[in-house]
């Protein structure tokens, strides 16, 4: 099991940044350091379907501040974290760009050791999952080339 070398504990936590206030970086910090996880998610729940991870900032959710590559690498050495699942954005960027986020991610020391394909595309209610991926072999025949670029 993914969590079977791991120290007893919570696995992790998500964290949905774009839609936390990140105004109180410390008692962020002490409420994910005391869980003593070792894994994040990032940048997790539904702004991970918005997320331009240029900016680190979600469309679905302006009023937050940003959650940058730099960010999360900050906030996971504070806290303890050492391994991310990143949720790459397949609603509405392209792979060339969740390429390079991944790429940003690595370039900050961070480990990823899992990467989720959207957040949740099954939800019918969000009218942006049923026009790009109408049918769930829509969302399967174009996640073959996401799959292998993200391999490489």
């Amino acid at each position: 099991a993914l969590g079977a070398t791991r120290p007893a504990g919570m696995l992790g936590a998500g964290n949905e940044l774009c839609c936390q206030s990140l105004a109180d970086e410390d008692l962020e910090n002490l409420a994910a350091t005391s869980l003593h996880g070792w894994i994040g998610r990032f940048p997790g729940g539904t702004p991970s379907n918005y997320f331009d991870w240029r900016t680190g900032n979600a469309t679905d959710c302006p009023f937050v501040a940003a959650g940058t590559a730099q960010r999360w690498a900050r906030w996971t050495k504070a806290t303890g974290i050492t391994d991310t699942i990143f949720v790459a954005n397949v609603l509405t960027d392209t792979l060339p760009q969740a390429v390079a986020a991944l790429k940003a991610h690595r370039d900050q020391g961070q480990r990823v050791r899992l990467v989720e394909l959207g957040n949740e595309l099954y939800d019918t209610t969000d009218p942006n999952n049923l026009a790009k991926y109408r049918r769930p072999r829509d969302y399967a025949d174009a996640m073959q080339a996401w799959t292998s670029e993200i391999k490489r």
